[in-house]
């Protein structure tokens, strides 16, 4: 009997103690702005941690960048921040003494020029602060449109703000630590539900959003997500019954797009962008072979390459399939030979491809630019009557002398001040450039910019590319370009500033200043089972 009572007191405390924890000392389960939204929304953008980011942006190339002197002196010389720019400036300070911490903003459908969305703020600070600028806010609204009318709604324990005219309807209220703006009072009744947990559905929930986002990475620090599928499902209709049947025939197309998400994560010195595109029947894509890569040198200051991939069946044959070129001459007459032969300009991706790439150097004293082209072969004897027909100097005044070493050809045109042009011809590959010895270095097996620190560093931090990739060394690009343009717009000061510019290019900082805070930007791109995932990395 005493045994039973031990127990009975003891299990009363065990469920004293659970009911404590759960009750009061558990941390409130906070909902994620996407359970807020809708799922029906077209287009969804999120904030989560608005005071993560500023702490984050404070550690950036780009912020180290603006923060120089120099550059300051420069942006300083505007003098259009005056009026209303400089006015929003000051409100934009003020909304940061509010500890602001999350926002979003939905967009569930656009119907005429009035969009249906909610917004929200949620803020850590004073709220008196915050009520403070929502009144300047209405009233600076009010004498925007003083046709309007205001008016408070009762819906329960909340009191809806409404202000209504014809150009628009606004709906507002507060609850808990957010602040709520709509355009009506049924998007903010509707989310007040969501709140609570009761709403039918949410973007949260729905299968698009979270295969979307899954892809992203977590800690993002603003996100953008929209639904192509369902905005193309609604104007199709509308389409069809204007008998706009060709225009509904490429909605077509889009619908494949269920949903796009993109986010940006601002990662010590770096950016970092995401964007994923959801194709739930994902095609068969070709994929990339590193072919081209060997005509990228360690100089290299760009290299993009990208499979290209098999055209829709609609899109291929007939003489067409370039519309507007045929109005060239020289187009013209190509076109026509290749006609004689029973080709046409839709015949060119089944003789070159899969992949396809492109590499610029640019020496930094005084040198040109010096681009190459580079592809795989699929069909060597079609691509030849390409370049005969290219080549022909009946055509193109052109005079290629034409060099066989074993199985590689070497079309080679007259100097020119820019370089040699020299187009390059395998069974393999099809290369073009302004230097034969680059072209046949790039064959005989030499370094690579495959090979240097700072592409391997950069391209490792991306998922591995299969459908296209890209490299830029951004510091030397802005260098050589900056160091191009700014001396001309040094001269425009000189002589005085265009109308309406209001900048005083006599303080733009030297290149060093800026291209200090760059580097390296590597781009990838890679087919998934249900989509393709694009990633870049570098310092903007």
């Amino acid at each position: 009997m005493k045994k039973n009572s031990v127990l009975g007191i003891l299990a009363g405390l065990v469920l004293v103690a659970v009911l404590w924890y759960f009750v009061v000392r558990r941390p409130a389960v906070r909902l994620s702005a996407a359970t807020l939204a809708p799922a029906e929304s077209l287009a969804f953008f999120y904030l989560p941690d608005i005071q993560r980011s500023i702490q984050r942006w404070d550690g950036t190339s780009v912020h180290a960048m603006l923060d120089e002197p120099e550059v300051k002196a420069f942006l300083g010389s505007a003098s259009r921040e005056s009026g209303r720019i400089g006015m929003a400036k000051s409100y934009g300070q003020r909304v940061a003494t509010t500890k602001p911490r999350e926002a979003f903003l939905s967009i569930e459908s656009v119907e005429g020029s009035k969009p249906r969305f909610v917004a929200g703020l949620r803020y850590e600070g004073d709220r008196a602060k915050v009520e403070a600028l929502v009144q300047e806010a209405n009233e600076a609204l009010r004498k925007l449109v003083p046709t309007g009318t205001a008016d408070l709604v009762q819906r329960g324990s909340k009191t809806i703000e409404t202000f209504t005219s014809d150009k628009v309807t606004l709906a507002a209220t507060w609850h808990e630590d957010w602040y709520l703006v709509g355009s009506g009072v049924p998007e903010i009744e509707e989310t007040l539900i969501r709140f609570r947990g009761d709403a039918q559905s949410s973007l949260a929930g729905s299968e698009a959003y979270r295969s979307a986002t899954e892809h992203l990475p977590e800690d993002y620090d603003s996100l953008i997500f929209v639904q192509p599928a369902s905005l193309a499902e609604r104007l199709s209709g509308v389409l069809g019954v204007a008998g706009m049947e060709a225009q509904s025939e490429k909605l077509a197309q889009l619908k494949r797009l269920k949903a796009v998400a993109a986010s940006t994560k601002m990662d010590g010195k770096m950016m970092r962008d995401s964007v994923f595109t959801l194709i739930p029947e994902m095609p068969e894509t070709a994929a990339l072979s590193g072919a081209t890569l060997p005509f990228a040198s360690p100089a290299a200051l760009i290299y993009y390459a990208a499979a290209l991939q098999p055209m829709p069946a609609e899109s291929t044959g007939g003489p067409d399939s370039a519309p507007g070129l045929g109005m060239i001459p020289l187009v013209a007459m190509i076109e026509s030979r290749l006609a004689s032969q029973g080709v046409t300009a839709a015949d060119l991706p089944k003789a070159i491809g899969p992949e396809i790439g492109f590499s610029l150097e640019w020496p930094a004293e005084g040198g040109r630019p010096r681009p190459m082209l580079a592809t795989e072969v699929r069909d060597r004897a079609l691509l030849q009557k390409f370049i005969d027909a290219a080549l022909d100097p009946s055509l193109s005044g052109l005079s290629a002398s034409q060099i066989k070493e074993n199985d590689v050809t070497f079309y080679t045109m007259p100097a020119q001040a820019f370089g040699t042009p020299t187009l390059l011809l395998t069974d393999k590959l099809m290369a073009i450039g302004l230097d034969k010895s680059a072209l046949q270095a790039a064959l005989a097996g030499r370094e690579t910019l495959a090979g240097t620190p700072a592409y391997r560093e950069t391209m490792g931090l991306l998922e591995k590319p299969t459908v296209s990739t890209g490299y830029v060394d951004a510091r030397a690009m802005f260098e050589r370009i900056y160091g191009t343009v700014r001396p001309m717009l040094i001269m425009m000061a000189a002589f005085g500033q265009q109308p309406g510019v209001q900048v005083d290019f006599g303080k733009l900082p030297e290149a060093e200043t800026v291209s200090r805070h760059l580097g390296p930007i590597g781009i990838s791109q890679t087919a998934l089972k249900n989509g393709i995932l694009l990633e870049s990395a570098g310092p903007v």
